[in-house]
């Protein structure tokens, strides 16, 4: 069950407040250029507890504090923000993202969840589909462990301008995904480890988006969430998050 309840003005409201404060804070996340690439994730302890972290991925919205039920478990989360994997202990949950450092504010999203223990999820923060405010999305982290012989791929359409997408390896042609709508993903695909040059394009093969050489090692799986890079952007951008076989509860 999902519940949109921000605006465009509560969004505009929230980041002038916020903008002074959060200016200079450290980010979990470093930025290169067009691209986010977030370090690999540490082993963390399969137990009663689901694993859970947060990817900001609307341009133009300020940065957010997210809970879980009664919990601030995220805070100050900007966008193109990454965040550590954290653990929350019971099966179901409450999911609130709030304008950062505004705990009595009307609630930009809300959504409730069932997560497994044990199991590890992303939470995605998208555009609303009338663009007017935020959503949320939950996408579980296959951690099957990978063959030390092998990448994986994985893409997530969080880039509402653009329609379906296709996600192709440029030096064989091979089509990794097809027709991948706004808030929707594919499950993670096995690839030969090495530096792939990756294509998003129109299905029509417009090429809209080229990452060159990408650093994928055996045992590594890489997650690609496709943005745009402000809010009336038509490019594309994508923020780069990079799992070890290591990271493997």
């Amino acid at each position: 069950m999902r519940l949109s309840v921000s605006s465009s003005a509560a969004l505009q409201e929230a980041g002038t407040v916020r903008s002074a404060a959060s200016e200079g804070r450290r980010r979990p996340s470093r930025v290169h250029g067009l691209q986010t690439e977030v370090a690999p994730s540490r082993r963390a302890t399969r137990g009663d507890r689901a694993l859970v972290r947060v990817v900001h991925a609307v341009p133009g919205a300020p940065a957010v504090d997210v809970r879980t039920d009664d919990r601030r478990t995220f805070t100050d989360v900007a966008f193109k923000t990454v965040t550590p994997y954290r653990a929350v202990a019971d099966d179901r949950h409450r999911i609130t993202v709030l304008p950062a450092g505004m705990p009595a504010a009307e609630p930009f999203a809300q959504d409730a969840q069932v997560m497994t223990d044990g199991e590890r999820y992303t939470v995605l923060a998208v555009a609303s589909d009338d663009g007017q405010g935020l959503d949320l999305e939950t996408v579980r982290d296959d951690q099957r462990l990978v063959d030390l012989g092998r990448a994986r791929v994985r893409v997530i359409n969080a880039a509402p301008q653009q329609g379906k997408l296709d996600v192709l390896v440029e030096a064989t042609g091979e089509a990794l995904f097809t027709g991948l709508g706004f808030k929707a993903w594919g499950s993670f695909r096995e690839i030969d480890p090495g530096q792939p040059t990756i294509l998003v394009t129109t299905p029509s093969r417009r090429v809209l988006l080229r990452l060159p050489h990408l650093r994928l090692r055996g045992g590594r799986s890489l997650t690609l969430v496709l943005i745009h890079p402000s809010a009336n952007s038509m490019e594309l951008e994508a923020i780069q998050v990079i799992d070890d076989a290591g990271s493997v509860p």
